[in-house]
């Protein structure tokens, strides 16, 4: 044995005890616990089914229920009720989840009281509207109102800006090949259109853009619910294929009348100059 060894075996060294000294710990200790693909699959489908599960939505009829004010609310109020706007109000300051899941309660009591109305989610809120199945007789109301409808200046000019956003006068008018003044300017009064900015093309001109009047005006929620150019042509054929040759000659002279009372009034839509 070496000098070393006998100095170990030492009983003097036996003597003194032997210094605690934890084991290192393993890799998977000091990672944290680990994940599998099975473990996050069900988180997920956890995660989900709590978001489709229903909020609980008191039944009473109590005249201060949070269902029964969110429905006062949106029958009297004219506009569009915004969630924020709401959950401002209504008792409990529910969240937007909960606000979706007390109209769809709202609206499933109506439907089986064959009520005439419903509650729509238009231009990022609520509103009532009337069932569409009613509306040959309601729109005998607003003969004056449909009077004042936009002109096919006006349409045209919405129809570029609500699929090309944003948009420039310029590019408007290239598409259209006429100018613009007349219709654009009616359709920012009616707040139908909005200015959204500046180009970066040289000289820098005004960009356009729809408002949520414009979603309010079409009854539809978001720009993403606007039917695609195809779907049009499918309706386009689908209808001037139902009429008959006098019934399209009458369509051709209400627009031919349509377009001749613009010009009268301020769309006066003329050929772009040429130089």
């Amino acid at each position: 044995m070496t000098e070393e060894n006998d100095a170990n075996l030492d009983p003097g060294n036996l003597e003194k005890p032997m210094e605690q000294v934890d084991p290192p710990l393993a890799a998977e200790e000091t990672a944290g616990p680990q994940t599998s693909d099975a473990q996050v699959a069900q988180n997920t489908a956890a995660l989900e089914a709590e978001s489709a599960e229903d909020v609980p939505i008191p039944d009473s009829n109590a005249p201060d229920n949070p269902l029964r004010v969110l429905e006062a609310l949106l029958f009297a109020s004219d506009e569009i009720l915004t969630t924020d706007r709401i959950k401002a109000i209504v008792p409990g300051m529910p969240d937007g989840r909960k606000i979706r899941q007390m109209v769809e309660k709202i609206n499933t009591q109506l439907g089986k009281e064959r009520h005439p109305f419903e509650i729509v989610e238009i231009g990022g809120g609520y509103q009532f509207r009337t069932v569409s199945y009613y509306y040959p007789w309601v729109v005998q109301l607003f003969k004056e109102k449909a009077a004042k409808k936009l002109s096919i200046q006006s349409l045209e000019c919405l129809a570029i800006i609500s699929y090309k956003q944003p948009i420039t006068k310029a590019e408007i008018e290239s598409i259209r090949g006429v100018l613009s003044d007349g219709a654009m300017k009616t359709l920012l009064e009616k707040r139908l259109i909005t200015i959204a900015g500046r180009s970066e093309k040289p000289g820098r001109p005004l960009l356009y853009a729809t408002t949520k009047e414009f979603l309010a005006y079409f009854g539809i929620n978001k720009i993403a619910d606007l039917p695609r150019i195809e779907e049009f042509e499918a309706l386009a054929k689908e209808k001037l294929g139902d009429l008959t040759e006098t019934q399209l000659q009458q369509v051709e002279a209400e627009k031919a009348a349509s377009g001749a009372g613009a010009a009268v009034l301020d769309e006066k839509d003329t050929p772009p100059a040429t130089v």
